[in-house]
């Protein structure tokens, strides 16, 4: 139940992390919420 509510949150992340490629001031807060999610995976 946990797994899939994370890989929900994930999807999410990923959906956010494309919209959010378009506007570059959010570059470095990009990393950090891949850097986020990375963490989160393993």
């Amino acid at each position: 139940m946990l797994q899939a509510a994370m890989a929900k949150g994930i999807e999410l992340v990923k959906t956010w992390m494309n919209e959010a490629k378009k506007y570059e001031p959010y570059d470095s807060l990009l990393h950090m919420i891949k850097g986020m999610s990375m963490s989160i995976c393993q």
